[in-house]
């Protein structure tokens, strides 16, 4: 685990907005399956 953010930190800049976003969209995707789960 520690050597994956050791690897993250070595990344570039753009390369962490890229996963950043990646994991953004996977926490909103998530949250309106939740969402969608509640409400049904």
């Amino acid at each position: 685990m520690w050597k994956l953010i050791e690897d993250f930190f070595d990344q570039s800049w753009a390369m962490k907005a890229f996963i950043g976003w990646g994991w953004l969209c996977v926490l909103i995707m998530a949250a309106g399956i939740i969402d969608g789960v509640i409400n049904y």
